[in-house]
Order: C-alpha cells, then sequence, then structure tokens
C-alpha cells in the first residue's frame, strides 16, 4: 500500500473545526468536579487533546480527512525525530479488555503491518472517563506491558482524572472547548469573561467586534494594505506595538484584522476595553497568562485612559512576551489640543516608537479616496474638490464615510452636502435611540468648539449618559481638565445634528445660539467658587480665539 504522507490540514479539509464542541453557552454553572466531555462527541474531543497538545509546546497535527481511512490514528506529534500518535474514544464508559485490545489490534494491524507510515515510539489512548476501579486498572497494566513487549512501543492513556489535572489550571482551553461559563465553575484561576472577548462570532455582545465581524462576513471591511503593511512591520520588530489615531480612523478594526491574519503560526485573538472598569494591571496580567497555552494576540482599545496601568502589565509580562507566542497591539487616541501645558504623546508610545514598534493613524484625502472606491465602486474617479467636500462633512470618520456613502444616489449630490444635511445619520451614529433633550451641555460643548474654546470640564459638566454617548468624539484631559473634541469638523455635525433633532435647521439661529453658549461659559468661569481660580491669560486666550 502506498505512504499516506503526514501533513497538517488545512480550512475545509480540517473536519474536526467546523463546528463548536459545546454548544449551551447560556447554562448557569455555579462548581464543577469533572468536564462533561462525553458532550463535545467525537470530533470535539479531538480538538481538546489537539489544544492540550499545542499548551505543551508540541506541534500536533491532524490525521486523514473525512472518507480517508486514518489506520486508528487521529493525530500525529514529531518531536526530536520521535513520533507520537494519539487516539480519541469519547466514551461513556471505561472500554472493556476486549474493547481495548481490539483499539490496540486495529492499531497494529493498520498503521505498524498494513501501511507504510513511520514507526511511532509512542501510542497515546484519550479515554475522558474513570479508570479508578481497581479491576480496569491491573487489566490495563497486564494490557500495556504485554503491547509494549510485542511492539516495543510505549503504550500511554490519557484518562478522566488526568485531562481534568491538567484542564483545571488551562481555562483558555475550556473556556475555547466548553464555555467561559465552565472555565469559570471548574479552573482554579479566574478567568475574567467580561474583560477579555474572544473575536469569535458575536457571542461576546461587544458592538465594536459585531460590527467588524459583520463587515468581514459581508465583504464590506475595507483593507488598507498601506496601513496593514505598517503594523506588521512593527510587529515584526516588537512583540508590543502601539496604534495611534483619533476616533473613526480604522484602528480598532484594522487592529483586529491584523492580529487574525498573524503569520507564520494562526493566533487567537482577545479584545481588551482597557477603559473597561473591570480593568486593572492585575486583573490584565494575570488573565493574558492564563490565556497563553496558544499563541495568542491580545488587542487593548483605550489605553489612553490607563497608560500608566498598561506599561506596568506590559513589564510584568516581559517574560512571556519574549517567547514570540503572545503579541499585544495596544490602541491610544490622538488628542489634538491648542494648550502648550499637554503633552500628546504617552510614554510608552515614545518608547515603542524608538523602537519602530508605533504605527500613526491619520485620515488624508487619499485614504479617503480609497475608502470610496472599495465601497461604491460606482463613484471611481471623483475629483480631488468632492474628495475633500466628503472628507470635511465626515470629519475624517471612516464609520460617518460608510453611512454616507450609503445615502448618495450619484456623485453629483456630493456637492450639495452640509452638516444639517448630515443631521440624520449624526444622530443614528452617536445618539441611537436617546433623546436629543438630554444633551443639553453636550450641544454647549459643541457650540463652544466653533470657536476653538475648550471648556473647563468643571464648568461644563456633561452628565454620565453625555459623556458615554461622547466618549468617541471628545476626551478630558489636562490641568485643570477641559473637555477636547478630537476632530475639528466633529463639533461642528453634532452641534447641527442635536438642534435639527430639536427641529431647528436654520443655521444663522444655530449660529446666534452658539454665542450665547459662548458667552455664557465665559462669564461662569469669573466665579469665585472655581477651584483652581481661571487664570487670566487662559481666559484672554479663549476670548482671542472666539
Amino acid at each position: 500500500m502506498d505512504a499516506l504522507p503526514i501533513r497538517e490540514l488545512i480550512g475545509d479539509e480540517v473536519r474536526h473545526c467546523t463546528t463548536a464542541f459545546w454548544g449551551n453557552g447560556s447554562t448557569v454553572i455555579t462548581a464543577l468536579e469533572t468536564l462533561p466531555y462525553h458532550d463535545l462527541g467525537a470530533s470535539g474531543l479531538e480538538r481538546l487533546c489537539y489544544e492540550l497538545l499545542l499548551s505543551k509546546g508540541y506541534e500536533p497535527r491532524f490525521f486523514g480527512r473525512t472518507g480517508q481511512a486514518q489506520y486508528g490514528i487521529d493525530i500525529v506529534v514529531e518531536e526530536n525525530n520521535a513520533i507520537e500518535v494519539f487516539q480519541c474514544k469519547n466514551l461513556r464508559a471505561a472500554p472493556t479488555a476486549a474493547t481495548l485490545n481490539g483499539y490496540l489490534t486495529k492499531f497494529e494491524h493498520d498503521w505498524l503491518a498494513e501501511a507504510d507510515l513511520p514507526r511511532p515510539s509512542r501510542f497515546v489512548l484519550c479515554c475522558p472517563t474513570p479508570w479508578r476501579d481497581s479491576r480496569a486498572e491491573t487489566q490495563w497494566a497486564a494490557i500495556r506491558a504485554t503491547f509494549e513487549q510485542r511492539t516495543n512501543i510505549s503504550l500511554g492513556l490519557w484518562d478522566q482524572d488526568l485531562l481534568d489535572a491538567w484542564l483545571k489550571k488551562l481555562p483558555d482551553i475550556v473556556a475555547h472547548g466548553f464555555s467561559d461559563q465552565h472555565a469559570q465553575a471548574f479552573c482554579v484561576t479566574d478567568w475574567k469573561t467580561d474583560l477579555f472577548k474572544p473575536l469569535q462570532g458575536n457571542a461576546t455582545g461587544d458592538r465594536r467586534i459585531g460590527r467588524y465581524i459583520s463587515l468581514r462576513s459581508k465583504n464590506h471591511f475595507c483593507l488598507d494594505q498601506e496601513r496593514e503593511f505598517q503594523i506588521n512591520t512593527a510587529l515584526s520588530r516588537s512583540p508590543v506595538i502601539v496604534v495611534r489615531g483619533a476616533p473613526g480612523t480604522g484602528k480598532t478594526f484594522m487592529a483586529l484584522h491584523a492580529a487574525e491574519e498573524m503569520r507564520p503560526i494562526p493566533r487567537r485573538t482577545y479584545f481588551v476595553d482597557v477603559g473597561d472598569q473591570e480593568f486593572s494591571k492585575t486583573h490584565f496580567r494575570d488573565g493574558v497568562r492564563a490565556r497563553l497555552s496558544r499563541p495568542s494576540v491580545f488587542v487593548l482599545e483605550n489605553c489612553q485612559d490607563k497608560e500608566e496601568l498598561v506599561a506596568e502589565a506590559i513589564d510584568d509580562l516581559a517574560p512571556s512576551l519574549a517567547s514570540a507566542r503572545t503579541a499585544i497591539i495596544c490602541l491610544f487616541r490622538r488628542v489634538p489640543t491648542l494648550l502648550e501645558d499637554r503633552r500628546d504623546d504617552a510614554e510608552l508610545f515614545l518608547e515603542l516608537e524608538s523602537h519602530g514598534a508605533a504605527v500613526d493613524f491619520e485620515v488624508d484625502v487619499q485614504l479617503v479616496k480609497r475608502f470610496v472606491e472599495f465601497w461604491r465602486p460606482d463613484f471611481v474617479g471623483l475629483p480631488r474638490e468632492r474628495l475633500s467636500k466628503i472628507m470635511a462633512v465626515c470629519g475624517g470618520d471612516l464609520y460617518l464615510l460608510d453611512e454616507l456613502l450609503g445615502t448618495l444616489d450619484s456623485p453629483s449630490e456630493i456637492d450639495q452636502l452640509s452638516p444639517t444635511k448630515m443631521s440624520t445619520t449624526v444622530l443614528r451614529r452617536y445618539l441611537g435611540a436617546a433623546s436629543v433633550e438630554q444633551f443639553t451641555a453636550a450641544r454647549r460643548l459643541a457650540a463652544l468648539a466653533q470657536f476653538e474654546i475648550q471648556p473647563r470640564a468643571d464648568v461644563l459638566k456633561l452628565t454620565d449618559r453625555e459623556i458615554e454617548v461622547l466618549e468617541s468624539m471628545c476626551v478630558r484631559a489636562g490641568r485643570p481638565p477641559r473637555w477636547h473634541f478630537l476632530h475639528t469638523t466633529a463639533a461642528e455635525l453634532l452641534l447641527h445634528a442635536l438642534w435639527y433633532g430639536m427641529g431647528v435647521v436654520d443655521t444663522k439661529m444655530v449660529g446666534q445660539e452658539a454665542c450665547a453658549d459662548a458667552i455664557d461659559y465665559l462669564n461662569s468661569t469669573q466665579s469665585s467658587s472655581l477651584r483652581p481660580p481661571a487664570d487670566l491669560s487662559a481666559i484672554a486666550a479663549d476670548l482671542l480665539r472666539s
């Protein structure tokens, strides 16, 4: 019989990876003594063993595809010129002596005698059932001794107790194979499922991951090769990189794509929002360590919120990062400001930039052109004037650009675009179903931005709801803290959209109200109750700008 080459299967060839191992992710689980291995089915158990071998540093391969002879073997491992083979049997009860002998006889007959295949040094049977019966142990010992003497091949057994002991310390494999709830209830490590969101389907409920996956599945994700090259180049220089840019410049989606496509080995991708209340240095550091059984990439959103904690955690993870099995992509918002007393560059960014591991994302006309022509092929060849008009109206926000292009029937409509005409899109993008009456302070903030006034946060106080909605448009920074819009045009778009939502479309009236808001704010800064009191030079600067 001709030899069957041992090779790793890919894509549709891998029948073991086509479905989730465990479909009941909503079950409430409080504590577990063991795992429901039988619910995995045959292919799920094979995948679980594959994951375990990866966690031990091996490079396993599934053997054979559907319809091919497997010679009694499911997984092959080659290590130091030696070969180990694994057979997975997902039984409800421990096999009898006759059944065990049947497995071994098939292996000897099919693999060792009939096929011209490499002779392994070890044969392992994975059977996740309890083997605590003394009679069963005695039978197994006798069968193993006879087999090893007859074949000169070592015989191993992965039973329920052994699998439980290993998996107790491997919550990432348990979560991947069963569910997050199983990992939390069974493993000795706090899994922190709310903080670490795996990039798979939309089971996490995170709107950013959901939109990314939706765009990708609909072939609507615009891959900019220049940006992809920049990120990949940075990752080739350092396991930790920074991608910085204003909201809407494509940082998050591009980072997620780069993480998914990392080579030469595929990696699991986890999304972590540093701005989450659950985030702490300890939670992040321990959460990363608990997820290192497989090569993984961690995409960290909003690193500017807790930059020092992120930097400290990365220092603690230095030994793990040195293995090249782990990478971290830190996403920072760029904060434009006219204040000279505030640095925009975080220390982590500057350090990584010195090693060529930092990437700046900006939106210019050429980038807008590439995105427009991808999303709207019928708009190919737009003159620079129209591209600049689109860019200005969208405020450099690629999400708004996508929304806008969906409302246009022809290129000629670009000439009629204005912030007022974009109001419906802006309200849907930022406010959703919220009522505009809830955003009085936000409207005043947008009005002040028309005069390049960055108001003190203790004077113009936004509600929690306003802060939540505007987090992608502005940031509080400086001493004393001031509100800064992150897009030069975003404030104008928001101002007109909020007035539009109240039925006001007269631009002259909007301008008059903005002037009144500026005067009210400047009067408020002269209050004797302000701590620290307003600096005369700061008031003068605001007056000069307005």
